[in-house]
C-alpha cells in the first residue's frame, strides 16, 4: 500500500508545477523512492506465510490466464517513481554524487553503505526485473546520461528557430510581472 500511495504523490506532484518545482517535496519523493528500492517484500507483507500464499495464487492464476499481471513489487514502484524523479537535474546531481535513504530499511541485499546509483545497478545486474522494471531502469540511466541543455540543444536541431530565439520570444510574450 505504501509504494502504490508513494507512486501515485509522485504523479500527481510532479503533475503540479508548483510542486513538481518545490526542492523540499522533490527530495521528499527522492527519499521514498530510494526507501522503497531498498526494501524486501517479505517485510512489506509483513506475514510471510500470507506472502506465500498470495504468490502461489498469482502463480496459479497466471497459468490459468496467459494474459500478463498488473501485480507490481515494491522495488518496482520505487524504479517507477525515480523514472518520473531521474528528468529533474537536482536528482540526477543527488543520484550521480551518491545519495543514500537516510532511513534505509534493512533489506537483505541493499545495506546502508550501497548508494542508491549503486542500488539500481545492482538491480540491472543481479536480478531478472519484469519488462517494466527493465523499462524503468534503462529510463533512469538514459536521464542521468544526458543533460537538460543537451536535451533542449537536440530538440531545436535541424528547427528554423535556434533555443536562443525561441527564449527571445518567451521573455518578450511575458508581462513586466512574470519577468
Amino acid at each position: 500500500v505504501r509504494s502504490g500511495a508513494a507512486s501515485a504523490m509522485a504523479k500527481l506532484g510532479l503533475a503540479n508545477k508548483e510542486l513538481s518545482n518545490d526542492e523540499g517535496e522533490v527530495m521528499g519523493l527522492l527519499q521514498v523512492a530510494v526507501e522503497l528500492l531498498n526494501e524486501n517484500d517479505d517485510e512489506v507483507m509483513g506475514d510471510k506465510d500470507a506472502n506465500k500464499k498470495a504468490k502461489q495464487f498469482l502463480e496459479k492464476n497466471k497459468k490459468k490466464n496467459s494474459s500478463t499481471t498488473t501485480t507490481s513489487t515494491t522495488v518496482e514502484r520505487g524504479i517507477e517513481l525515480l523514472s518520473y524523479l531521474a528528468s529533474k537535474t537536482q536528482v540526477k546531481e543527488e543520484l550521480t554524487h551518491g545519495f543514500r535513504s537516510s532511513s534505509i530499511l534493512k533489506a537483505p541485499k541493499a545495506t546502508s553503505s550501497q548508494t542508491a546509483l549503486e542500488r539500481l545497478v545492482e538491480l540491472s545486474c543481479t536480478s531478472s526485473p519484469s519488462l517494466a522494471a527493465s523499462y524503468g531502469l534503462a529510463t533512469i540511466f538514459s536521464l542521468l546520461a544526458v543533460s537538460a541543455e543537451t536535451l533542449r540543444k537536440e530538440a531545436f536541431e535541424g528547427k528554423e528557430i535556434t533555443a536562443e530565439q525561441y527564449d527571445e520570444l518567451q521573455n518578450l510574450g511575458k508581462t513586466e510581472e512574470e519577468k
